[in-house]
């Protein structure tokens, strides 16, 4: 009995664990997704208001700043992705793919709706710029197709680790 409890913890410590577990649902992690992808939406909206309507010589140093990293941007957010359908795949395995499905296309809508705004032009790009360039508009349409095929490998890779 000794070497078990040496081994996997004491029955207290094991209670502990499982009664955490049970507090991942699968409705509490597809609303966890959604909103950690609408903060970023919160965030850039917050950012591009102040920008044009407060004349702060910090909100214009970040702004430009962030606009000088486009890319960096774009592969933090397809990194986001990868590590979210990651954490589904961990957490519920296969069984997870239902809600894999679910969140990925939840999330998903704020940027097709935006993307479709700017494309449209609904969004004047002046309001992006310099960031909004047809080249960086094409690059984004390309990596939110990525989405799907990025977050497919972070979700079998978390599977793999959920055994």
């Amino acid at each position: 009995m000794e070497q078990v409890i040496a081994r996997i913890g004491k029955p207290k410590d094991m209670a502990a664990l499982f009664s955490e577990e049970r507090t991942i649902t699968a409705s509490r992690t597809k609303w966890i997704f959604f909103f950690g992808n609408f903060i970023f939406f919160a965030a850039g909206l917050i950012l591009t208001v102040f920008y044009h309507s407060i004349p702060s010589p910090t909100v214009k140093q970040l702004w430009f700043f962030l606009t000088s990293i486009p890319f960096l941007i774009i592969f933090l957010y397809l990194f986001y992705w990868l590590l979210l359908r990651f954490e589904v795949g961990k957490e519920f395995g296969l069984g997870g793919k239902k809600l894999f499905k679910r969140t990925f296309y939840i999330a998903l809508m704020p940027n097709l709706f935006l993307m479709m705004m700017v494309v449209l032009r609904i969004i004047p790009p002046a309001v992006f710029a310099p960031l909004l360039t047809n080249e960086f508009t094409a690059v984004c349409i390309v990596f939110t197709i990525l989405f799907y095929p990025v977050s497919i490998l972070g979700f079998r890779y978390g599977t793999t680790k959920s055994i």
